[in-house]
């Protein structure tokens, strides 16, 4: 009876350890799952983007004779530049920004100008623009799901203080 004993609990054992290495397997395999989700995909608007003038709406603002940007990935964010040309001349801005929805300043833009990104997807992120830490301008980026057309509309107020929306309407440049 004792070399029964012993079997038993060696098999209860044995059970326990079967059951933790099935746990084991179980919360691998789900780790596994959660972490290959949480990967981001690509950043549909990296690349160069020309503005479509055909199809882009300023309600404040002039709308400018050309704009390209363009966009690079880095380490946690992206560099822009963005190069325009309007009534007043050429204008060329650039910077570096995370997409963790910090400050960062523009170079290129009046003093005291900075901007803000957190990426929403693979297709969207959004920016807020400040000019002396007052907020100025959000504008919601949007990559079209065949990636050749970029949208970005831009709400803010004017001079007068009055809401408006521009809608800039981009298509990648090869």
């Amino acid at each position: 009876m004792h070399s029964d004993c012993k079997a038993t609990r060696f098999s209860g054992t044995l059970s326990r350890m079967q059951r933790l290495g099935f746990g084991l397997c179980a919360l691998l395999s789900i780790s596994a799952i959660v972490y290959g989700q949480a990967k981001t995909s690509p950043d549909k608007w990296i690349g160069t983007w020309k503005m479509n003038l055909l199809k882009s709406k300023y309600e404040a603002g002039s709308l400018p004779k050309t704009r390209i940007l363009s966009f690079e990935p880095v380490a946690s964010g992206v560099k822009v530049s963005s190069d325009l040309l309007d009534t007043q001349g050429s204008v060329h801005l650039e910077f570096s920004v995370n997409y963790d929805g910090k400050d960062v300043a523009m170079r290129g833009a009046m003093p005291g100008s900075t901007i803000a990104a957190i990426r929403v997807d693979a297709f969207t992120f959004e920016t807020i623009q400040k000019t002396d830490g007052k907020v100025g301008v959000r504008t919601h980026f949007a990559v079209s799901r065949d990636g050749k057309v970029l949208t970005a509309t831009a709400n803010g107020l004017d001079q007068n203080g009055a809401k408006y929306t521009n809608l800039s309407v981009y298509d990648r440049q090869p």
